[in-house]
């Protein structure tokens, strides 16, 4: 398959190009300006080393590249890991900064099959980015996922299986202030974070998203339990959510018993509408 990455400015990008490479995939990395070229020309150089290598291993061309256009038909996944560069952003001024960035790329005539598979990584601020994604190309609403590498980390610190109650998984629903809620706990955890927090953690939630779609697998059986995505109208009506926006969902409902229960508190924090954006 190929992979585009979209404004690869942290390691996390980094290393989930330098593993989609080297497993298989075609990957090109989009850098619009020639001053961002100058910026990432580490970046571009060890990506063509590792490509030049599995050219030679796999018996082909080219399956590394970078793009500076924004035409991107070819492409059968599109990731965003993070357009977080000020991260002291407000929310609000986030949502407006990429809703300028998606607008201006629009113009410019940015294009991608309907059937490609856009990934926002970056927590929250994904959840930010795909909303505003999906204004500017609402016919790809079907094609995002958001990776929450937070809700990840609590499954690792507090184990996976559900059998060992209580629960303890954590969402984020704040970008700036970082905001954490956690399913059995009463009080909002605080946290600051840039373009450079737990850069393993990050890629690894992007790949494993990668890896479930390349492969024609399902998330569930990927373990990959919650992913931020616009719900089906059968989901509107069961959590009684709307469908105009994204929100950490499970990716087989009756695989995770206390999210119906957990939902009213997700609502209760859910800062969507304090981007001014909903």
């Amino acid at each position: 398959m190929q992979v585009l990455i979209l404004r690869p400015n942290n390691y996390a990008a980094r290393a989930t190009a330098v593993r989609s490479l080297e497993s298989g995939h075609r990957v090109a990395i989009h850098i619009p300006e020639e001053n961002d070229r100058v910026k990432a020309k580490n970046v571009i150089e060890e990506l063509t080393i590792i490509g030049r290598e599995q050219d030679r291993n796999r018996g082909v061309q080219d399956s590394f590249s970078v793009v500076r256009g924004v035409s991107w038909q070819d492409f059968d996944i599109i990731v965003v890991p993070s357009l977080d560069v000020l991260s002291e952003k407000s929310d609000q001024e986030y949502a407006t900064m990429v809703n300028k960035l998606f607008t201006s790329m629009y113009e410019k005539g940015c294009s991608f099959s309907l059937e490609a598979h856009i990934i926002f990584g970056s927590n929250y601020g994904g959840i930010i980015a795909a909303n505003e994604w999906c204004k500017i190309w609402p016919d790809s609403r079907k094609q995002v996922v958001v990776t929450c590498s937070i809700f990840s980390a609590s499954v690792k610190s507090n184990g996976s299986d559900e059998r060992d109650f209580p629960v303890s998984r954590d969402f984020p629903v704040s970008r700036n202030p970082g905001k954490i809620i956690s399913t059995d706990k009463l009080e909002v955890k605080e946290e600051r974070w840039n373009l450079e927090s737990f850069p393993h953690l990050e890629q690894k939630s992007m790949c494993d998203v990668i890896y479930a779609i390349t492969k024609g697998r399902s998330f569930e059986s990927c373990n990959i339990d919650i992913v931020g995505r616009f719900p089906d109208h059968d989901e509107a009506q069961q959590f009684m959510i709307t469908q105009d926006e994204p929100i950490w969902l499970p990716t087989l409902p009756e695989n995770v018993s206390w999210f119906s229960e957990f939902l009213p508190k997700l609502n209760k924090y859910w800062n969507l509408k304090s981007c001014g954006r909903t």
